[in-house]
């Protein structure tokens, strides 16, 4: 017999010497609560019990009945209720005492001191006092310090914090059993209510809520009130405030005064936590154990089962191989466990990282929804301060995991259709507008599709409009690139070398983050390759000290989309379930993300990890999207945007209504004009080449060169003809 057959039985034997146990004490309790009935053993459980617990003596084994009953069928109750039984059982034994010794004038010593002596009673029918040897010996001590009235006051405080700890305990447990239902009356409307007897609480809850909602409403009003307030204090030539939005001067980035009254969302606007379903998946793990062994002894590998995880979406099993095995052959029984187990899918890890054991994932029966309340409500004290934290999901462990961008400090997230991406855009940005300030952090969204962030027009964290035409993304990008430059500049006259210490050092004059999301890459990539990929590269090596952080996005990862230099200089990396393993190799640089679930399950990979961490990634639903932005809309906070980003600086008006590229005012055009004469061809390669520059900065000279007539006009991807030579006048 293998050592996995005997690991088997050994589990088995554990769990039936546990029952057993259960079994025996719930059978003592029966006999001593029926002693009548039950013979020698029934009476003497009884006349012990007498002995301690007086009158009260049916107590303890009612107590050890349910506890065990509860420890069978794995019922889980707060430990603060079984405090709060304590606390009253106790001022109930001192109070038995209390009638027992109230009219007897020996001191609490003398009290305890003759019960001791008379020992023997315990086999009588004729007890000493009315609460047991419990109660002699609480009173007497306390008597004998604090007389009668001293057993009172403790009787009382007893009961004071049982109430205070059991109503605490209740109304949490309450509102765990009220969640589910609610869910379940939502989605099933006509199905009768499992937990009838706590109508009268879920009226009370009801009740409440509507209470916090007027709340909301009035506050909104205070907040409105006052950003008018503000408004006309920083305008006072306007009566009326504009509902358009307001630019602010490139020098002025600190927007501190007009953001003096903000206040974000509240966490209330997000739904609350799914209820856990880890009982159904642990029964479930238990059977494909059995499975999964039966099959590894079949292909003889001898492994024992040394733990398993359940996660939201996936359980993992840590299998430890025994003696002489090659790790390989697990990975090529994958189909065979896949069958076996029938599952959707399987994914072997092979070590796990930092263990000496295989980890087996399988889809649970049950997955449980990851909420961002939830891990916005428990954020480490390390992440507390942290404007720009977000929360990604959780681990397969159930591990809260969070993500600070300004670490990254640039990300790409891919991952085929309906795979989570845009879910976990949206977690990120909704984190942001919870935490961060308007004037700590601005978003600069581009959206191609022109229908994921069309919600967020108005959130007063923008630093421009959403930025939905594809032709207008490069020169956006190329005017991130050139506040990076200013910013540069700034920190080389004041000394500092990055954003973090520039606002410590000058408090007054903060600078903001800046956190640019582009939601589908691959639009831009095709339109405007080149341009757009060295515009992001340039950002990606030289804007984290300048505050400066991109989050790319899209849903063909393929190698002209995320290309090899963008891919050196992102090194934060999420995966979606992708289409096939090459994908998985173009984001990761290795397989996995093919054998993802989808609906949220992602591979993280942080630019300071070896291998990624797979995570279920937290669900934001719209009706939360629509709930955060209408928070800003009410509360009058709209976004005022930089000025340097409200007009184009590609082109200028010429005083015939022609538009005249910028090129034609470059410091550098004479000296590339001259040059140009001497060719037969030209391009933008060429001149980039040549004069050192990148690639923007040549595309804008060579439009003004052909607005000067000194060379043809765009033929393809062939070079341009230069038309004008030196020796032509």
């Amino acid at each position: 017999m293998t050592k996995t057959r005997k690991k088997k039985k050994s589990v088995q034997e554990d769990s039936l010497i546990r029952y057993l146990y259960l079994t025996i004490v719930i059978v003592l309790c029966l006999i001593a609560l029926m002693h009548e009935m039950t013979g020698f053993l029934g009476r003497w459980l009884f006349l012990l019990s007498r002995f301690i617990f007086g009158q009260a003596w049916f107590v303890p084994y009612a107590f050890a009945m349910i506890y065990c009953l509860m420890k069978a069928f794995s019922v889980k109750m707060p430990g603060k209720i079984f405090a709060t039984a304590i606390l009253f059982f106790m001022a109930a034994i001192l109070i038995l005492g209390c009638v027992s010794f109230k009219q007897d004038s020996r001191p609490g010593l003398e009290l305890i001191k003759a019960y001791f002596t008379n020992w023997k009673q315990v086999f009588t029918d004729k007890p000493m006092g009315l609460g047991g040897l419990l109660a002699v010996v609480g009173y007497g001590l306390i008597s004998a310090c604090a007389d009668f009235w001293g057993v009172i006051i403790v009787i009382c405080v007893l009961f004071a914090v049982g109430v205070l700890i059991h109503t605490a305990a209740i109304t949490k447990w309450l509102k765990g059993l009220k969640k589910p239902e609610m869910e379940k009356k939502k989605a099933e409307p006509k199905k009768e209510r499992q937990f009838s007897l706590f109508d009268e609480d879920e009226i009370r809850e009801r009740r409440k809520e509507k209470e916090l909602e007027k709340q909301r409403e009035k506050e909104l009003k205070l907040l409105q009130k006052e950003q008018k307030k503000a408004d006309k204090e920083e305008k006072p030539e306007k009566k009326k405030a504009e509902p358009v939005p307001v630019s602010v001067s490139p020098a002025s980035e600190s927007s501190a005064n007009a953001f003096q009254n903000y206040k974000p969302p509240y966490l209330s606007y997000l739904d609350n936590p799914a209820v856990s379903k880890n009982n159904i998946n642990r029964r479930n793990a238990s059977e494909k154990w059995q499975i999964l062994s039966d099959i590894l002894e079949s292909f003889d590998l001898d492994s024992r089962l040394e733990g398993y995880n359940i996660g939201p979406s996936i359980t993992q099993f840590e299998i430890v191989p025994e003696g002489n095995f090659n790790i390989n052959k697990y990975a090529n029984i994958e189909s065979n466990i896949k069958m076996a187990l029938a599952v959707k899918d399987v994914r072997i890890e092979a070590p796990i990282p930092g263990k000496r054991a295989v980890g087996i994932e399988i889809p649970n029966e049950e997955p449980t929804i990851v909420r961002l309340k939830e891990l916005l409500k428990d954020v480490p004290d390390a992440y507390q301060h942290e404007p720009l934290m977000f929360a990604l999901g959780k681990d397969i462990t159930g591990k809260n995991i969070y993500g600070l961008i300004n670490k990254m400090p640039h990300m790409l997230v891919a991952g085929a259709t309906n795979s989570g991406k845009s879910v976990c855009i949206n977690s990120i940005i909704i984190s942001l507008l919870l935490r961060a300030r308007p004037d700590e952090v601005k978003l600069l969204l581009v959206d191609p599709k022109k229908v994921e962030f069309s919600a967020y027009a108005n959130i007063p964290h923008l630093i421009c409009p959403i930025v939905t035409e594809t032709e207008k993304a490069p020169a956006v990008l190329g005017k991130l690139i050139q506040i990076m430059m200013e910013r540069y500049e700034t920190f080389s006259e004041k000394g500092v070398r990055k954003i973090e210490e520039y606002n410590e050092q000058y408090p007054d004059e903060k600078l903001y983050s800046i956190v640019c999301i582009i939601d589908e890459l691959y639009d831009l990539m095709v339109r405007h390759g080149k341009e757009v990929e060295t515009y992001i590269n340039r950002l990606a090596s030289l804007a984290r000290a300048a505050g400066i952080h991109l989050i790319l996005a899209t849903q063909r990862p393929s190698t002209d989309v995320i290309t090899g230099t963008i891919k050196a200089n992102i090194s934060t990396r999420i995966a979606f379930s992708t289409i096939s393993g090459y994908d998985s190799k173009t984001i990761l640089d290795g397989p996995g993300a093919e054998k993802l679930l989808g609906n949220g399950d992602m591979l993280y990979k942080p630019s300071d990890a070896n291998r990624p961490t797979r995570i279920q990634g937290v669900y934001v639903s719209k009706e939360e999207i629509d709930r955060i932005t209408d928070y800003f809309t009410k509360s009058n906070f709209t976004p005022r945007f930089d000025e340097r980003f409200m007009h184009d600086d590609d082109e200028e008006e010429s005083e015939s209504g022609e538009m005249v590229p910028s090129g034609v005012k470059d410091r550098q055009y004479p000296e590339v004009e001259r040059w140009v004469r001497t060719q037969k061809t030209i391009s933008a390669n060429q001149i980039q080449r040549r004069f050192n520059m990148g690639y923007p900065h040549a595309a804008n000279l060579i439009d003004a060169l052909e607005y000067n007539g000194i060379i043809s006009g765009s033929n393809g991807s062939k070079p341009r003809e230069v038309l004008v030579h030196d020796d032509e006048p």
